[in-house]
């Protein structure tokens, strides 16, 4: 079984300890004017892209003309539940999530997390 370490999140809890995520990606803004997860979650397969409707990712009121600000899209309740599902639910996650942010539990995800906001 794999072990799912998405590469939308800035770190990951192993083991009770905080470990840095060095494979970070930053949303993707699509050519149809949406904000996603990543720019593996704008694929062209169509019943993928049905999972991530499952999720309201694709909701019209979730697209960038349709928001005074993009802040609004990523601390949407969409975009809340789905990151949610991914930590506390990967079995649930779209089949891309599982194929680019899986890794094989035998596999070690090792770096500590190390918190350098205050270092500014």
């Amino acid at each position: 079984m794999n072990r799912l370490y998405p590469k939308c999140h800035p770190y990951y809890n192993v083991d009770g300890e905080k470990v840095m995520n060095k494979r970070k990606m930053g949303p993707a803004y699509t050519a149809t004017g949406y904000m996603l997860p990543c720019c593996f979650c704008d694929t062209g397969n169509s019943e993928w892209k049905k999972q991530f409707k499952f999720y309201g990712l694709w909701d019209e009121h979730l697209k960038v003309e349709n928001v005074d600000n993009i802040e609004e899209i990523l601390t949407s309740e969409e975009w809340y539940y789905f990151h949610k599902m991914l930590i506390e639910n990967p079995a649930a996650a779209p089949h891309v999530c599982k194929w680019k942010c899986s890794i094989q539990l035998n596999e070690k995800i090792t770096e500590k997390y190390v918190d350098t906001t205050n270092e500014l």
